[in-house]
């Protein structure tokens, strides 16, 4: 596995990682028959207005041949070259009564280097730009620091701004809750206390026995008269 990742990334360095770019122009409207050594294409060309067209070439291609024609004219062959030249490259093609105007150049993908693009980047380049001001224009300098307060306040205002609306929502919560739970009491079914007062026990009835001896001592001499004492009795009850 190793071994293989290992010849992938040497083959991938001895590949040119670059692009042929074309830029087509042409004077009328027409379409365009574009043929490379393993494709073929119709391309309608529009009056005035440029196409772009990019080609990766295979490993160690140096060249690459693509032919130009249109329907009932001859047509036009013509060899790039798959490396970087820094010039931008001019052909003109004319077909009868239309010209085709074909801008070209060689240029590296990004992160490769050299004439094929075939070694990567490891340096990057920076480039500083020095520009010097006049002692009349010194005063603009300060600017940049007048405008870091303004920051700062618009910060600061903006946290206490946040501050404020959660102070607000929270008791505004609080509010609700308080005014859930007194809903709440106020509709809970209240226990009723039942209380039997105790029944005092009535008394006994009580009975007197009263005796009365009748002496016979206002009786009349009609009234009948008696050898012993009688006895009479008065019951109450209460």
């Amino acid at each position: 596995m190793l071994s293989s990742i290992l010849l992938f990334s040497l083959f991938s360095m001895a590949m040119a990682t670059g692009h042929l770019r074309l830029e087509l122009t042409a004077s009328n409207d027409f379409t365009l028959q574009l043929q490379t050594p393993i494709s073929h294409q119709s391309l309608y060309m529009s009056m005035g207005n440029t196409r772009v067209l990019s080609f990766h070439p295979k490993p160690y291609q140096q060249t690459l041949g693509i032919s130009f024609s249109k329907k009932g004219s001859d047509g036009y062959t013509h060899e790039y070259e798959m490396k970087t030249s820094g010039t931008v490259n001019q052909q003109t093609f004319v077909f009868s009564e239309t010209v085709l105007l074909v801008s070209s150049f060689f240029e590296c993908d990004v992160g490769f280097i050299g004439e094929h693009c075939e070694e990567r980047s490891t340096t990057t380049t920076t480039t500083t730009t020095t520009t010097t001001t006049p002692p009349s224009t010194t005063s603009t300098t300060e600017t940049p620091t007048t405008t870091q307060p303004t920051v700062i306040i618009n910060q600061q205002s903006s946290s206490f701004t946040d501050i404020f609306l959660c102070s607000i929502l929270i008791i505004a919560i609080i509010v609700l809750l308080t005014l859930i739970i007194i809903v709440f009491m106020a509709l809970r079914p209240r226990q009723q206390n039942i209380y039997i007062q105790p029944q005092t026990p009535i008394p006994p009835k009580k009975s007197v026995h009263i005796e009365m001896d009748d002496s016979g001592i206002h009786s009349s001499p009609e009234s009948i008269r008696y050898t012993s004492t009688p006895n009479n009795s008065l019951t109450i009850q209460f």
